[in-house]
């Protein structure tokens, strides 16, 4: 079976791996090669994005991340080597700083959230009036009645 190595937009791609938004605008480079035992050459790579075919062969270069738009896409390479052996590597795509962005809003929201109902507890817990006996004027009944 072929070994796969390979890089997408200058980061490492292994099996289960998360490649992140690049720095840099693209293009990108996307690289596959194999070795295997048998010294046999790779044929063919594939590359899947959600389990739909995206690119065929081993090198190209992108200009658009393919996740934007997206919180995250699934990639799967197939690299079959010309006796016919096939493997494969799945890994996928983020857009970290979008994450991010997402993140510091939520944060910033639930913390106005527990504010304003903090203030909201304890100004009923001050407003409250607290009810006064009547004073005691000579001759009325103060029984309940």
């Amino acid at each position: 079976l072929p070994q796969i190595q390979g890089t997408f937009a200058s980061q490492i791609i292994s099996d289960g791996a998360s490649i992140e938004l690049p720095d840099s605008s693209g293009p990108w480079s996307i690289n596959a090669t194999a070795s295997t035992d048998g010294g046999s050459e790779v044929a063919d790579c594939e590359w899947y994005l959600d389990n739909s075919i995206w690119l065929e062969g081993c090198k190209h270069s992108i200009q658009e991340w393919p996740a934007l738009g997206f919180e995250s896409r699934n990639v799967r390479l197939e690299v079959m080597d010309d006796d016919g052996s096939l493997s494969s590597m799945e890994f996928i795509l983020v857009n970290e700083a979008q994450e991010d962005s997402n993140r510091d809003i939520y944060l910033a929201l639930g913390a106005l959230l527990i504010v304003g109902t903090l203030a909201t507890v304890f100004r009923r817990r001050s407003n409250f009036d607290i009810p006064k006996w009547p004073s005691r004027v000579s001759g009325e009944d103060h029984m309940l009645k």
